[in-house]
């Protein structure tokens, strides 16, 4: 019988010295006997043939701790969740939603391929914790800890407000497994210091190269290409430098900046709003020539955008303002001589682009 049909009917687990561990109903353990039904089959064992047993509500009850094949706390690969480890799911509660909650947890992690499920925490690396609770909206979150119990991280809260008991922990429990628990074990959400980073975001090295097709105040359409390097300090906070190639499809004029960037995140999720910031000086590559006057692109430069990140990829809108600067005869055609005075001036031009980017995420060790 399969470890759902099982749980349905019964949650007492009985580990035995020899052979696999399996759900049942406990209805008895007393004069040595353990006394237990599977569906309507009526059965017993020595206790002396029992390692441990785990029952729906009372917690865990050793009876052969020699048998268990422990796993040296001393000797742990880090990091102690690593895909492959084995996890103990503690399931024993009184409370219905908890303990459906934890056994579906249980579930999904047998059935994945990340980890292996001990049957207490002396054969595993480490604890996953269900933790149901009616506090504000119901909901649960999942504690990661280690064999002492210590708590490494906790993943947010998963609200359900349903009203049937066992749906309601089944269902917070895939929501938790899939959101948050397997992506742990695969390496898509890291944490540090007991902080979770659901955007997968993490301090360290940024590589950003970065494209934009916009227009011009005067209605000329630009392309923008640049590539930053930076540091992410945290999942919030990125700081860092780069070139920015700017051309314009019918004047002509070009230019190349460079640049120091900063950049700002709302929120550490997998959709993240940022806004972000450059701020450098423009060296001209290519100029708009009238005849008697031209213009480049040349002095300070500044790019705002907003936008969104998903995952590493990020979209928004930028708007750029930058200085044109502006040589020009007072009088005649320069080329034949005819001027008396050559006049220079600057203006601030603006134009907008929306910009695809993507970030090279080198994460610090």
């Amino acid at each position: 019988m399969c470890l759902t049909c099982q749980a349905l009917v019964a949650q007492d687990l009985i580990k035995p010295i020899n052979g696999k561990s399996f759900f049942a109903e406990i209805q008895s353990v007393e004069n040595g006997i353990v006394n237990y039904q599977i569906g309507v089959s009526k059965m017993t064992m020595p206790t002396t043939d029992v390692t441990l047993i785990e029952f729906s509500e009372g917690g865990v009850q050793y009876f052969h701790e020699e048998a268990l094949k422990q796993v040296d706390p001393n000797n742990i690969e880090a990091p102690v969740y690593k895909r492959g480890h084995k996890v103990y799911i503690p399931f024993s509660s009184k409370d219905v939603t908890q303990r459906s909650g934890a056994l579906k947890l249980r579930e999904l992690v047998s059935n994945g391929n990340v980890w292996e499920v001990a049957d207490c925490k002396e054969e595993a690396h480490f604890i996953l914790d269900f933790q149901y609770s009616e506090i504000g909206a119901d909901g649960a979150v999942v504690n990661i800890k280690d064999r002492k119990g210590n708590q490494l991280v906790q993943t947010p809260k998963v609200k359900n407000s349903g009203w049937d008991p066992v749906q309601k922990g089944e269902e917070i429990a895939k929501a938790q497994y899939e959101k948050y628990v397997s992506k742990i074990g695969t390496g898509e959400l890291a944490f540090d210091n007991g902080h979770l980073y659901l955007s997968g975001r993490k301090e360290g090295l940024v590589i950003r190269p970065e494209i934009g097709v916009g227009i011009t105040e005067s209605d000329d359409i630009c392309l923008d290409l640049s590539g930053t390097i930076g540091y992410a300090i945290n999942s919030y906070f990125t700081f860092g430098a780069g070139l920015d190639y700017n051309h314009e499809q019918y004047c002509e004029p070009s230019s190349v900046a460079v640049f120091a960037n900063s950049r700002a995140y709302f929120v550490d999720k997998k959709w993240s709003p940022f806004i972000d910031l450059k701020i450098g000086y423009n060296i001209p590559t290519g100029k708009y020539d009238y005849g008697t006057e031209y213009s480049v692109r040349k002095g300070f430069i500044m790019n705002t955008m907003i936008g969104i990140q998903w995952k590493s990829f990020d979209v928004g809108l930028n708007f750029n303002m930058y200085n044109e600067n502006h040589q020009y005869w007072e009088y005649g055609y320069y080329w034949e001589g005819t001027s008396d005075e050559l006049c220079e001036g600057n203006s601030l031009r603006v134009a907008g682009t929306i910009n695809v980017a993507y970030n090279f995420q080198f994460k610090k060790r």
